[in-house]
């Protein structure tokens, strides 16, 4: 009978300070939580114990905080930087985090830009600057394709709610890590940090073109919002799954990339995604030529490629 009472998905809540949930009348002891502090993960092992227990609110805060710029990141390692430890961290961010997570660290980030919270940053960014790389990007799209297998494969007349649900979470996701214009060559620079060879930083950069310019992408994105969005609403239908929305983000973020201070060896590859991307099967050409042109300067650009 168990099995009958399985929730499609959990969502974990961040306890008011202002809203206690239980009044007593006298002091008793409450049971024992376990709260971390970034002090207390030490170790990449910690981390993945602590990802894996069902944190809570600050815990995950805290864990998110040592990953990004406390004690596990004064250690050397890095989310980003391609390795089996860094997998087992994203693999955990995307599959246990992101599910249960996801609506309360939006909700977090819309009250700190309603108050105009300048001088502190939304939890919800310390998520996403451990996705916003490859690796992290692989893994998303590698559970968006899972699902989107589960959901092929369940009868057409049994409903999923789950599927649907987790399926726009990843695309909201998918959407945030790459917001902004700058986040492609963000995305370039903590992939290839450490890369210091160019043995090394050869597949990184195949693989970044294959997955901005070369369609993976877009074309699993615009899949998974086939099925989450089936109507294809306006007010569901989010850029990333877009290929002419894609198209424009993709034209105005090479430029960003191409204007900053950059290496040599960076230029190439902006100009390479350049021109992988004019073949995306999307009527995207004119758009990313366009974002081109509207810059100073395009010429300079072009030449390049």
């Amino acid at each position: 009978m168990d099995d009958f009472f399985t929730p499609v998905s959990k969502t974990y809540l961040k306890v008011r300070p202002e809203e206690p949930l239980l009044q007593e009348s006298e002091p008793s002891k409450k049971p024992t939580q376990i709260v971390q502090h970034s002090s207390d993960v030490t170790t990449v092992e910690a981390v993945l114990e602590s990802l894996k227990s069902q944190p809570d609110y600050d815990s995950l805060i805290a864990v998110l905080n040592s990953l990004d710029h406390g004690t596990i990141a004064a250690t050397g390692f890095k989310v980003a930087r391609p390795s089996p430890e860094a997998a087992q961290v994203i693999q955990c961010l995307v599959s246990e985090i992101v599910p249960n997570y996801w609506p309360l660290l939006k909700e977090e980030a819309s009250e700190k830009s309603s108050i105009r919270d300048a001088g502190s940053q939304p939890d919800l960014e310390l998520l996403l600057r451990c996705l916003r790389n490859v690796t992290g990007l692989n893994a998303v799209i590698t559970r968006m394709k899972a699902l989107i297998q589960e959901s092929k494969a369940s009868a057409k007349d049994v409903k999923r709610p789950d599927l649907v649900l987790n399926l726009s979470v990843l695309l909201e996701v998918c959407s945030a890590v790459l917001s902004k214009d700058e986040h492609l060559a963000a995305l370039w620079t903590a992939s290839s940090s450490g890369l210091d060879s160019t043995a090394r930083r050869r597949p990184m950069a195949h693989e970044f073109t294959a997955l901005i310019a070369g369609g993976r992408l877009i074309s699993v994105a615009a899949e998974a919002n086939a099925i989450a969005n089936p109507e294809m609403t306006a007010r569901n239908n989010l850029w990333i799954a877009d290929g002419q929305q894609y198209s424009k983000w993709l034209g105005r973020s090479i430029i960003y990339w191409a204007q900053s201070d950059i290496s040599s060896e960076d230029a190439k590859l902006c100009s390479e995604v350049f021109t992988r991307s004019l073949r995306l099967g999307y009527p995207g050409k004119p758009q990313i030529l366009q974002a081109i042109r509207s810059r100073t300067d395009p010429l300079k650009f072009l030449q390049m490629a």
